[in-house]
Parts: C-alpha cells; structure tokens; sequence
C-alpha cells in the first residue's frame, strides 16, 4: 500500500510541472500527504488486525477516535497544500484533477479542485458524495 501511495505521490508532481518556486512549496505538502497516507494505511492494518467488539459504546468510541485522528491529518495536509494550490496555474490546475481523479461529481463538500480534495485523493482516499 505504501508503493502505492508513493507512486501517486511521484506522479502528482511530475503532472504538475512545478515551477523552480513551487517546488519550495512541495516537501511539507508531500510530508503531510504521506502522513495521511500512513494513518489510512495503518487504520487498514489495525481493522484487520482487531476483533470488532459487539459492544456499542466501545465501537463507537474507536470511530470518534479514528475520525479525530483523520480530521488532524486532514486539517495539517489541507495546511500544507494551500500555499502550493494558490500559486497553480489554470493548466496545472486541470492537469491536477485528472491525475487525482477529481475531473466532476460530488466529493462530499469539497469541491473538485481544492486543496483539501487534492490531499484526499493524492494520499489514496475515497472522496463519497
């Protein structure tokens, strides 16, 4: 999973051409996306690894917990990147959707382009609309 991830990493910034300033804005965005990679990657990990609990509270104890941990990881790769989306221009812009597969349709409140779908998407998630 982590090849995988690596890969769409790698390609994202090839598609994108950086300009020699841009590629300053780079490293804490792919730090970041790889962070958020990895935790999915260890949720993954962990789901198959423990028992699910027949008990409610504690389960849903587990997803509050996972969720925050998301949401942190989301927050700080959404950070990263917003620097780096602001400086794209239209055609990298474009080129971005399709390397991360944000060419249309809903992607649960963030809208096709953004910096936060653009994190989503390059770390290996599944936006749901």
């Amino acid at each position: 999973m982590a090849a995988f991830a690596d890969a769409r990493i790698a390609a994202v910034k090839a598609g994108l051409r950086l300009t020699p300033d841009q590629e300053k804005l780079w490293p804490p965005v792919e730090a970041a996306v790889r962070d958020l990679a990895k935790l999915k990657i260890d949720r993954m990990q962990a789901r198959r690894e423990r028992l699910s609990s027949d008990d409610l509270m504690t389960r849903l104890h587990q997803r509050s917990d996972t969720m925050s941990a998301n949401a942190t990881a989301f927050k700080r790769a959404v950070d990263a990147a917003d620097p780096l989306y602001r400086t794209l221009d239209d055609g990298q812009k474009r080129r971005l959707a399709l390397l991360t597969h944000m060419g249309g349709g809903s992607t649960n409140g963030a809208s096709a382009g953004t910096a936060g779908a653009m994190v989503m998407m390059m770390a290996g998630w599944t936006i749901r609309g």
